[in-house]
């Protein structure tokens, strides 16, 4: 009979174990989610400031040439 409370207090205490491990996990797994979106955003970002840095020395070398035309 206390092999028996002897096991059902070691199941408890395993199963607490597991809830605990399983909440951790899902708070990882919730932590990536939110980490591959803010990596997603500034992938875009990026992108974003390629563009507008290649528009920007368009219009500057457009400038330049206008410049050049007018003298």
């Amino acid at each position: 009979m206390l092999a028996e409370i002897e096991n059902l207090a070691s199941d408890g205490q395993a199963q607490k174990l597991q809830d605990v491990h399983a909440q951790n996990l899902k708070a990882l797994e919730a932590q990536i989610l939110d980490l591959k979106k803010k990596q997603e955003s500034q992938v875009q970002l990026l992108k974003q400031k390629q563009k507008s840095d290649d528009a920007a020395r368009r219009l500057q070398d457009e400038i330049q040439s206008i410049k050049a035309q007018k003298v």
